[in-house]
């Protein structure tokens, strides 16, 4: 599986824009995605003298790309659908700790108020 800043150096490479990797990254639930996104474009500055063909060399063929793009457009749906994924499992987890949030207030206010007619009986009887 690539890494993703390899992947990252590929978006760059296409022309997607900063902000669009980053809001990528993000959807994906990558950790701290400003420094991956830093961390691939030092790479790629530092790749950009290496990637040039030699003299003697012709130039990569795009029939060999084409695994690339197939195995690019893979990871782009199977991040989309753990995305998807990963949002639905979210939204019905905070769903149910809300509703136990919920049930926990109401329950302390029902508490709260006991205490304080236990407390006004009390004070009730020491009055008298």
């Amino acid at each position: 599986m690539p890494d993703v800043k390899e992947i990252v150096r590929e978006m760059l490479q296409r022309g997607m824009s900063q902000e669009e990797i980053l809001s990528a990254l993000q959807d994906i639930g990558i950790e701290n995605p400003e420094s991956v996104l830093a961390e691939a474009m030092k790479s790629a500055k530092g790749e950009e003298g290496e990637e040039t063909p030699a003299e003697g060399e012709a130039p990569a063929e795009a029939p060999a790309e084409e695994p690339r793009v197939v195995e690019e457009r893979e990871m782009e749906q199977s991040a989309a659908a753990a995305s998807a994924t990963l949002s639905a499992e979210t939204a019905a987890a905070l769903d149910a700790k809300m509703d136990e949030a919920l049930a926990l207030l109401k329950s302390l206010q029902e508490l709260n108020k006991k205490i304080l007619e236990a407390n006004r009986d009390i004070l009730l009887r020491l009055k008298k």
